[in-house]
């Protein structure tokens, strides 16, 4: 294993707990709060801020080179 598939495969393990929390906090709202909207506000957040991080991960720092 290359110490460059190294550092992603560490830095994808210390971003899933986010996502995790993320989701969690968002089913949270939904099934225990019985706040639906805010729920799936939280959920949408969730995914496109995941997204959007591993686009910048990914993608951004290689056009910053």
């Amino acid at each position: 294993m290359t110490p460059t598939t190294r550092n992603l495969l560490k830095w994808e393990l210390h971003w899933i707990p986010v996502e995790v929390a993320m989701v969690g906090f968002s089913l949270f709202l939904q099934l225990e709060l019985r706040l639906d909207e805010a729920g799936a506000f939280f959920l949408f957040l969730a995914v496109a801020l995941s997204g959007v991080v591993r686009w910048l991960h990914y993608y951004g720092g290689r056009r910053l080179q």
